[in-house]
């Protein structure tokens, strides 16, 4: 997995669009209303790299916004991106809120 790119979040947004579609929906993803994903990669040895991948940015394409979010299972520490993008700013208080409810910074 390149986890220096957006690749994977792409063929994430790819798939699940081919999965609606499979599932009878008439789907194009950029008629996507706004579609916000937590894709998450959870491990027992997360790379450095990964987190820092995930800690980068939202990704968004057309009106898909996701944030990739690295789990090590055994701290319970989740690294993702929690700031305030310009594009997307409306709902970016919402999106950290899930994020936070979700995926918690760190376990307690």
């Amino acid at each position: 997995m390149d986890i220096t790119g957006a690749e994977p979040v792409q063929a994430y947004l790819t798939a699940t669009a081919e999965w609606l579609r499979a599932d009878g929906c008439e789907v194009r993803t950029e008629d996507w209303g706004g579609v916000a994903v937590f894709p998450a990669l959870v491990g027992t040895q997360i790379e450095p790299a990964a987190s820092a991948w995930a800690q980068e940015g939202q990704r968004v394409k057309f009106a898909a916004v996701a944030r990739p979010v690295t789990v090590d299972a055994g701290s319970g520490t989740a690294s993702a991106y929690r700031g305030n993008p310009v594009l997307g700013f409306v709902y970016a208080a919402h999106l950290r809120s899930k994020l936070n409810a979700y995926f918690p910074a760190v376990r307690h």
